[in-house]
């Protein structure tokens, strides 16, 4: 009974995750291109859709992996996937606000996306290889 809870929480996990990406894509429309900044907002829907797919699909990882992660994810860790999980999103929602530097800080976020991305491809590799704590004989 306890697998089919586990494989029934995996699956609406699953499903939460996807609304949220489908939500996303229809809420930014990808494809809607800007008059004045056609380059820069192509260059940074895309990398905030990409950013979140990684993101999610890297904490999907994190929910139902077995190995402990205390071990693995120290406190430094922690507050640098705290700040890959908000930053991106405020930078989008400040964006606004960038009426005279909007090209460039649509780089510049996208760059941060990129960098957020490769952040936690390296932290999943991290995991992956982990074998766990070293233990040396005295």
């Amino acid at each position: 009974m306890s697998q089919f809870l586990l494989f029934l929480f995996k699956v609406l996990v699953a499903i939460g995750f996807i609304s949220i990406f489908v939500i996303s894509v229809v809420f930014i429309r990808p494809l809607r291109i800007n008059k004045l900044w056609p380059r820069s907002t192509l260059f940074l829907k895309f990398s905030y859709l990409t950013y979140l797919l990684v993101i999610l699909v890297f904490f999907y990882y994190l929910i139902f992996q077995e190995k402990e992660l205390v071990d693995v994810i120290d406190i430094r860790r922690f507050f640098m996937l705290l700040g890959c999980l908000f930053i991106p999103n405020v930078g989008m929602l400040v964006r606004r606000k960038m009426k005279k530097w909007r090209s460039r800080y649509n780089y510049l976020l996208g760059i941060i996306h990129l960098l957020v991305i490769y952040y936690l491809a390296s932290l999943f590799v991290m995991i992956e290889n982990y074998t766990g704590p070293a233990i040396y004989p005295l």
